[in-house]
């Protein structure tokens, strides 16, 4: 009987082991983005580059990482190939988003699509109406055939004609006040030519920046979560409807309620091996603008408490 069954589970077991050999010899991989995509513009080259790591710890080379993007709302969709550049395990890609609106993207090094942050694809006419920050007049001007003319130049130029009429009022009539009238005249365009050369002038209104808000924090963090690849080891309530396409799986532990101190967090997020040489988390080499972002989302059960 066993004699009979031993060629049909033998060959069974080789096709098992055959459909395991990828997952055996890649496993799966982390991507992190070198930074989020800002301003992005319907019909403008978008370039992005990232890191793939195996297992989120060696840099990998040799792969085609593919990025593929769909409209929100019609569904439109772009697929592109990253190609290899710079250091060891980095690669590069140029998407072109051919339309304006909401686009849900990701990046399938290997294994699965690793989920980035929604994209807000701008109308090209929407990002071009932003401030110029023109130099601004500080007096008020008037208007002499549709071209605009400050009040000071304008007494300068009234003066002028006034000096040559007292002029020919002088030379033609001669009365007694034609001397003082040309010296009035004369003086009043010497003073409006003056002021109209010194004219101070105004940069246009700065608008005071507000440092991002508690919220504004929070949201870039999630962003950075699922941008740097932190979604791939560790599950967080937060992100959970981008997280569907991994399953139950992670390796790390569950971050929605963390209750670490954030200084900690800072220390640990710029350098874990640091502070834990044993660790599994790689260094990621975030800048502090996206570790307090990252600290913020971390912690931000934490204060509701």
């Amino acid at each position: 009987m066993f004699h009979r069954y031993a060629p049909r589970s033998v060959l069974i077991a080789m096709l098992l082991l055959l459909a395991a050999l990828p997952a055996l010899a890649g496993g799966w991989a982390v991507v992190t983005l070198d930074e989020l995509p800002t301003q992005v513009v319907a019909g403008q080259p978008l370039t992005i580059g990232f890191v793939v790591r195996q297992h989120g710890h060696r840099p990998m080379d040799g792969l085609t990482p593919r990025i593929t993007a769909s409209h929100a709302e019609s569904n439109e969709s772009i697929n592109v190939t990253a190609r290899q550049e710079g250091p060891v395990g980095h690669y590069v890609a140029t998407l072109t988003f051919p339309s304006a609106g909401v686009w849900r993207w990701g990046i399938d090094a290997f294994t699965f699509e690793q989920p980035m942050p929604v994209l807000t694809v701008l109308a090209t006419t929407t990002a071009a109406n932003d401030a110029t920050g023109a130099p601004v007049s500080a007096w008020p001007s008037l208007a002499i055939s549709g071209r605009p003319l400050s009040v000071p130049l304008a007494a300068g130029v009234l003066g002028l004609i006034g000096t040559a009429g007292a002029l020919v009022v002088s030379l033609r009539r001669r009365p007694r006040f034609a001397p003082a009238l040309v010296l009035i005249a004369a003086a009043v365009s010497l003073a409006g030519f003056a002021s109209a050369g010194n004219r101070p002038t105004l940069s246009a209104p700065e608008v005071a920046q507000p440092g991002p808000s508690a919220l504004d924090q929070e949201a870039r963090g999630q962003d950075l979560f699922l941008a740097k690849g932190c979604v791939v080891c560790h599950q967080h309530a937060a992100v959970a409807e981008a997280r569907q396409a991994l399953g139950s799986f992670s390796v790390g532990p569950v971050l929605t309620n963390l209750s670490a101190d954030p200084e900690f967090l800072r220390r640990w997020l710029k350098n874990p091996v640091a502070i834990r040489p044993t660790t599994q988390m790689p260094t990621l080499g975030l800048s502090d603008q996206e570790i307090e972002a990252l600290v913020a989302f971390l912690t931000a059960g934490r204060s509701q408490k």
